[in-house]
């Protein structure tokens, strides 16, 4: 045959008609990345087939794959390329692109179709993901429905993928290591479980679309309020409580979780420890243990703003303080190491020097390297345990003079912030390496940090994304 990838562009334009035209006629729907990987794999199969080499399939498993409807859609896109090529695919090539097929499309079905239901097995999978997050980082999915959807419904699809060892490119893939270096963290841990349960490790690029569904969730949980519970007081009688109740929940329904009525004579048989605002129709001639509002019966659209705008600002989550997670006794600049294992080596001795850390605190965090390299682009790296290894959440950063090789693709690293994760986490450290990561993914704030490498700097590029953070006076510490 006389054409090949390399020189025939032709060939690819038309087998691209032949699927575009098998993928209609079949009711399919490819994504682009998608349907590039496709159109590669059967011109190299029909360069192999050309040559007389073909790919075997065990005939069990064969038959299973044959009787699916991927199957009879690969029938038709290898009907199509007979009649342009003169090339006849066997059997074991059609279902080949089967596999392809079942790995990367998307089937626009009915709500009564089966395949639309996530296996007990896929649902296990998230399970095991979101208990590896939580062990690892504290970060709490686990009742995140939303995010569990998501990621069944990604799996579902790379289960095939990881099976049949099929790859899947990530046109996104240095965008989101680069902008998103906490979830691409999360997602490398989470993807363990994957490559467990299928038996194959997962590439970069498809842990970055892991990485998506966890960023999804990250920002939602910031943009999440803190719903409150309301008291309604009124003169005398429930008509009056009732319709201000119903016009809150109107108003403020975004805000509020639970609202109780009562009058004034009954305030004190009210359980305040449950209660968070009081609004109230009628002055009070006392001190309640919550903050009052006085409205009228008939909320005006003005009084209504000002209430919403109360409850907006009470209500969103507070900033984490960095002076919580960062001190000046765990900032070392113009360290002279040559090699990643002598950073590591040099952050956990000063991480296990002022910090309650696990025994095994250092074999952590080199297991977790062992598994994939925690370099993530910008010129940075975040090295962190296995699992939770701290009483306390903290983070040692250590800047280097000269940038050192951080993993076998040969990325440089000259910022490492090495992350310990707490045993009794109860969110603030979230929401601290939520405002942390932004500092990560800004190229100007590492280039600074990492020219300058003063302690001033880095408190200033902290503040500049609202992150504040103290320590005693004097010099940072430095590696001689």
């Amino acid at each position: 045959m006389g054409w090949s990838l390399q020189n025939n562009e032709a060939v690819l334009d038309a087998i691209a008609v032949c699927v575009s035209e098998a993928a209609e006629a079949q009711h399919l729907t490819i994504n682009a990345a998608a349907f590039q990987n496709l159109l590669v794999h059967i011109v190299i199969a029909l360069i192999r087939i050309s040559n007389d080499c073909y790919v075997p399939i065990e005939d069990s498993r064969l038959q299973r794959i044959v009787a699916t409807s991927e199957y009879r859609a690969a029938e038709d896109i290898a009907r199509r390329i007979d009649a342009l090529t003169s090339i006849s695919l066997p059997q074991e090539e059609v279902a080949y692109i089967a596999i392809h097929l079942a790995g990367k499309q998307t089937i626009y079905q009915t709500p009564d179709e089966s395949s639309l239901v996530i296996s007990d097995e896929v649902w296990q999978v998230v399970s095991d993901m979101l208990d590896r997050v939580w062990r690892v980082f504290r970060f709490d999915f686990r009742n995140d429905l939303e995010l569990r959807m998501n990621l069944a419904r990604h799996i579902q699809p790379l289960s095939v993928r990881l099976r049949y060892h099929l790859k899947l490119k990530n046109p996104m893939l240095d965008d989101i290591k680069a902008r998103y270096p906490l979830s691409f963290s999360i997602a490398v841990d989470a993807s363990t479980v994957i490559a467990e349960a299928y038996g194959a490790p997962l590439s970069h690029d498809e842990i970055g679309y892991v990485a998506l569904a966890f960023e999804l969730a990250l920002e939602r949980s910031k943009t999440e309020t803190v719903k409150k519970n309301i008291l309604v007081i009124c003169a005398s009688g429930a008509g009056s409580a009732r319709l201000l109740e119903y016009q809150c929940r109107r108003e403020f329904g975004d805000y509020i979780d639970q609202i109780q009525t009562c009058d004034v004579m009954g305030l004190d048989k009210v359980d305040f420890s449950t209660i968070d605002y009081a609004f109230t129709t009628v002055p009070l001639n006392r001190e309640l243990p919550v903050p009052v509002r006085e409205v009228s019966c008939f909320l005006d659209p003005v009084e209504a703003e000002r209430t919403r705008a109360v409850l907006r600002k009470e209500m969103r989550r507070p900033s984490a303080l960095g002076a919580d997670y960062l001190g000046r006794d765990l900032f070392f600049p113009h360290l002279a190491c040559t090699s990643k294992v002598e950073v590591l080596v040099f952050l956990i001795a000063r991480a296990e020097e002022s910090r309650d850390v696990a025994p095994n605190f250092r074999e952590l965090v080199f297991a977790r390297e062992e598994r994939m390299p925690t370099a993530f682009g910008n010129n940075i790296a975040m090295p962190h345990p296995l699992e939770v290894a701290s009483r306390d959440a903290f983070v040692c950063i250590g800047l280097l003079d000269e940038p050192v090789v951080w993993g076998a693709e040969g990325e440089e690293v000259q910022a490492v912030f090495l992350a310990g994760f707490s045993f009794d986490e109860d969110g603030s450290a979230r929401t601290f390496l939520d405002g942390f990561a932004g500092v990560l993914v800004n190229p100007q704030a590492i280039e600074r940090l990492v020219t300058e490498q003063t302690w001033e700097a880095f408190a200033d590029v902290l503040g500049a994304s609202g992150i504040v953070v103290d320590g005693p006076p004097g010099s940072a510490n430095s590696l001689t």
